[in-house]
C-alpha cells in the first residue's frame, strides 16, 4: 500500500520528509525514471518475435477432376452392380449354370440351390471386378 507524499510526516527542522525507509533505501538518482521510454505517454512497445516462426508451407494441389470423372467416381459401384445384375439375369447365364451343374435345375428351371449358386457366382464376380478396379487405380 502506498502513501501519497502529501500525507507523509514532514520534518520542518530539516525540511525533509520522514519515511519508514532507511536512508540507504531511498533512491537518490531519478535519471532511470526520466530516461525510461515506458514512462513516455506516446510509448509504443517494440514488436515481439512470433511465438511460432513463420514457415514456408507447401500445399499439394489436388488434380482437378472434370464433372464426368466426378460422376463416374461417385456412381462407380451402382453402375458396376447394375451391369453385373443385368449379365446374371440373361438366359445364357442360366443355361450355362444348368450345363455346368445339371443337379441345380429341374425342367430347365433353376431350383433354390441353383439360385443360391447363381448368387454366389454374382458375389464372386463383384469381388473380382472390385479387385480389378482397385488394381487399375493404383
Amino acid at each position: 500500500m502506498s502513501t501519497p507524499i502529501a500525507e507523509l510526516p514532514y520534518n520542518t527542522s530539516t525540511n525533509t520528509v520522514s519515511t519508514p525507509l532507511p536512508p540507504r533505501d531511498i533512491p537518490r538518482e531519478t535519471i532511470a525514471q526520466t530516461v525510461d521510454p515506458q514512462v513516455n505517454t506516446t510509448y509504443v512497445p517494440p514488436k515481439q518475435p512470433a511465438y511460432i516462426e513463420q514457415q514456408q508451407v507447401q500445399y499439394v494441389q489436388q488434380p482437378t477432376q472434370g464433372k464426368i470423372e466426378k460422376l463416374l467416381e461417385e456412381f462407380k459401384l451402382p453402375i458396376l452392380l447394375s451391369v453385373l445384375y443385368f449379365i446374371f439375369q440373361l438366359p445364357a447365364v442360366n443355361s450355362f449354370i444348368i450345363r455346368m451343374v445339371p443337379s441345380v435345375a429341374h425342367n430347365s428351371e433353376l431350383t433354390m440351390v441353383g439360385i443360391a449358386v447363381k448368387s454366389l457366382l454374382y458375389g464372386m464376380a463383384y469381388h473380382i471386378a472390385m479387385m480389378g478396379i482397385d488394381y487399375l487405380n493404383q
